[in-house]
């Protein structure tokens, strides 16, 4: 699956208060992320793959299982260039969480 390469900036804090994740995410989300999004979909759905209802975030999470944080000031940009993407499976865990690449996609 061809990628245009991009920038990604991440700028602001989110916060998942059910999954009581803290994230750092993009102001806006870059078209061909978008594109990349509706093609996996697109994909996915001709395998059979059942549909993720949830809208994608694009995020970093930065901790996982803490209270709210207000945090005092906003945060550096953080501006990410993006040539490739992975398929990562992820296994949660009770202390510890595993992520294995599966596969490299450039």
């Amino acid at each position: 699956m061809p990628l245009d390469p991009f920038e990604l900036t991440l700028e602001q804090y989110g916060y998942w208060q059910r999954a009581r994740t803290l994230w750092l995410g993009p102001n806006e989300t870059p078209l061909p992320l978008m594109e990349l999004v509706r093609d996996i979909g697109r994909i996915s759905h001709e395998l059979g793959l059942p549909r993720n209802r949830r809208a994608f975030i694009p995020h970093m999470t930065l901790a996982r299982k803490v209270n709210r944080l207000t945090p005092r000031e906003p945060p550096r940009p953080l501006h990410w260039p993006v040539n490739e993407f992975v398929l990562v499976e992820s296994v949660l865990g009770g202390r510890h969480s595993r992520y294995s690449i599966l596969e490299h996609f450039d």
